[in-house]
């Protein structure tokens, strides 16, 4: 297996000071109070890797199924945000009667926002806006990179469902209450959470 993505401490959250808690509805609210005034400037792939292993099926047949991973970290400086998020997919496919194929993808998309003046700048807002626009923005890219991956491996690809903004903030929530709750800012919900 790869090892997970290393994360640039450039692109690293500020401390979350005291984890509130938020419903799913409430976080995109709070993440839409900047969607009005916040521009995406450029959005590109900072990380891509993939691997195909043959496992025999013995060994593997207790891991199969799909796991798929999102993070996001981001850095807030003056009238820019920038947003990194982290996308990793690990699969089983049986191939065949004797092995089974083990798939991780990863990537991770840099986004750049530019925040007008009138942009709330309070931390809360711009998380939620980092994460759940982060991940809205990205998904797509991150679609199109996982089929198409999969498609070169030979295996018959997976396809990642649209993701609607109730969608994002439920997966952003729960990433931010997985980074506050271990301390860190890297940690990796389940997308199938």
């Amino acid at each position: 297996m790869m090892k997970p993505l290393q994360h640039s401490p450039m692109t690293e959250s500020p401390e979350i000071a005291a984890p509130l808690k938020f419903t799913p509805d409430e976080y995109l609210r709070l993440a839409s109070t900047l969607a009005g005034s916040a521009l995406l400037r450029s959005i590109r792939m900072v990380h891509c890797s993939a691997t195909l292993e043959v496992k025999d099926r013995k060994e593997s047949s207790a891991a199969e199924g799909v796991d798929i991973r999102y993070s996001a970290v981001f850095l807030h400086e003056g009238d820019l945000l920038d947003v990194t998020t982290y996308f990793t997919f690990v699969g089983l496919s049986p191939k065949d009667e004797t092995g089974g194929t083990v798939v991780d993808v990863q990537a991770a998309f840099a986004l750049r926002y530019a925040l007008t003046q009138d942009t709330p700048r309070e931390q809360v807002h711009v998380e939620a806006f980092a994460r759940v626009n982060g991940l809205f923005n990205a998904w797509p890219y991150w679609r199109e990179f996982l089929q198409s991956t999969l498609t070169r491996f030979d295996i018959p690809p997976f396809p990642l469902p649209l993701l609607p903004a109730t969608r994002a903030a439920k997966l952003a929530l729960l990433s931010r209450e997985s980074d506050s709750s271990s301390g860190k800012a890297l940690q990796q919900p389940s997308v199938s959470q």
